[in-house]
């Protein structure tokens, strides 16, 4: 029952995701956006438990959101040039990247913390 005044979510909202190129983008990006989060949770325990110091971890935390505020500008020239697809999936592959040579560092115990 819908009451006057709010809206009912109705089935149109859901359908782009009928069309299964954008249905397979929005998974994908799902997954990525869940990855990063739960990477952004294991670095700051790793680096918590390195360190023990709560600046070096809002430090770290920071450091992660700095490229995203500065390429920005640039990503969105880029996506205007070429094609927004291969971006994707080379930030993608980047992120897979980055979080591969994060784990195996750890796992192999070369990730340790020096004060400066």
């Amino acid at each position: 029952m819908v009451t006057p005044g709010r809206t009912r979510l109705s089935g149109r909202a859901w359908v782009s995701l009928r069309e299964p190129n954008f249905r397979y983008f929005w998974l994908s990006m799902l997954f990525l956006m869940g990855a990063i989060q739960m990477q952004m949770i294991a670095q700051g325990y790793l680096v918590y438990g390195l360190t023990g110091s709560p600046a070096l971890l809002g430090l770290v935390n920071s450091a992660f959101a700095l490229p995203m505020l500065l390429l920005a500008l640039f990503g969105g020239a880029l996506a205007d040039r070429f094609d927004r697809k291969k971006i994707i999936q080379i930030a993608q592959i980047g992120f897979l990247l980055t979080a591969l040579a994060v784990a195996l560092t750890v796992a192999s115990g070369v990730i340790t913390w020096y004060p400066f």
